[in-house]
């Protein structure tokens, strides 16, 4: 395989990783944290981890279904919680069953997966940009191999 040949389809693995990574920010962003659409639940338990974490569980309703999550919360939210309490949830316009607890950040990494989209936060915030800098590397890697290459031939 020709070093042109390689470099074209780095080039266009790496179109397809910023198109993914940009498609993800924009549901899990755009169509969620800033559109998601906000509803009254109620805490259904709350428990700590050995650890030390924090865990409230809250139901939803949406649509006549109920939906029930556990969320990881900041420790003041936990102190301030009880089971019957209201608790305003944001769920995804795309995925009815993705929520979480406004303000109570982390939550997003504990989701199975991002809304509307095969993946999770942590592929989408670790992963992806990782593969786009070692792939931009291998592309710029390459350009400059076949400069040089075109240097020494001439």
């Amino acid at each position: 395989m020709t070093l042109l040949r390689l470099r074209n389809g780095l080039l266009l693995l790496e179109i397809a990783l910023v198109a993914l990574f940009a498609y993800g920010y924009y549901r899990w962003t755009i169509e969620w944290r800033l559109n998601g659409t906000v509803v009254q639940g109620a805490v259904t338990e709350t428990f700590r981890l050995d650890d030390g974490s924090a865990f409230v569980v809250y139901d939803y309703t949406v649509d006549g279904a109920t939906y029930s999550r556990i969320h990881r919360v900041h420790d003041d939210f936990f102190a301030g919680t009880s089971v019957g309490q209201p608790v305003e949830v944001i769920y995804s316009p795309a995925d009815v069953a993705v929520s979480g607890i406004p303000g109570q950040g982390g939550g997003d990494f504990d989701l199975p997966r991002l809304p509307g989209i095969f993946f999770d936060l942590r592929f989408l915030a670790f992963v992806l940009p990782a593969l786009i800098l070692v792939n931009l590397a291998g592309i710029i890697g390459l350009t400059i191999a076949m400069i040089r290459r075109r240097k020494t031939a001439k």
